[in-house]
């Protein structure tokens, strides 16, 4: 019995070192901040653009209206609401996704946590540029600008596209500690969020906007 207890004992340097609980504690505070930092606070900078993009509008024009371009125009009214109905979806939508990540984030392999977060990353970071062009735009029509927003949106589309199916394909073992409502809302929330980015402002704003 004691030689097999110090054998016991002995494993950890035989086979590896024991998981010390502080280090893992410490590396699921770093996936967890990873979380944040890029949804909320990257997320915040991008909210911040179109804050940004309205104010200078209205303080040029007296009105941020001509971002919507036609889709603002009378006898839209239906897209317009549609649009709003949509923006208001993907927004509640973000919430539950944010909350699944956070769940699962300690959890997760860190290829598959860098994968997801560096994704929403690349996108936030492509549709920052959006508003600012639109700005620009409006003060100067160019065919070439134009076309510029469109690859922009076209590319922060695919990537919105990508973020969702990484999220989506998380390793069933590794996302349990979530619970299957969260998980199943928290997906939902974003592919809807996606489903805004790439069809409603890839693919119906732009010739509406031109």
């Amino acid at each position: 019995m004691a030689v097999s207890g110090t054998l016991s004992d002995a494993r950890p340097l035989l086979g590896g070192q024991a998981a010390d609980p502080a280090s893992a504690g410490a590396g699921s505070w770093k996936k967890l901040l990873l979380v944040l930092g890029v949804y909320c606070g990257v997320g915040l900078l991008l909210c911040g653009t179109y804050v940004w993009g309205g104010l200078s509008l209205t303080h040029n024009y007296s009105t941020a209206v001509g971002l919507w371009g036609r889709i603002a125009a009378p006898g839209n009214e239906w897209l317009l609401h549609t649009y709003y109905a949509s923006i208001l979806l993907a927004i509640l939508g973000f919430f539950p996704a944010l909350a699944f990540m956070v769940q699962v984030a300690p959890d997760l392999p860190e290829k598959s946590l860098y994968t997801v977060c560096g994704l929403l990353l690349a996108f936030y970071i492509t549709e920052m540029f959006w508003i600012p062009m639109c700005v620009a735009y409006i003060a100067k029509p160019s065919k070439l600008l134009f076309g510029v927003i469109r690859v922009q949106l076209a590319i922060s589309g695919i990537l919105a596209v990508c973020w969702a199916v990484a999220v989506c394909s998380l390793p069933a073992a590794r996302t349990a500690s979530a619970g299957k409502v969260l998980k199943s809302v928290g997906c939902a929330g974003t592919v809807y969020f996606a489903f805004h980015c790439a069809v409603l402002d890839a693919l119906v704003w732009p010739p509406m906007f031109e």
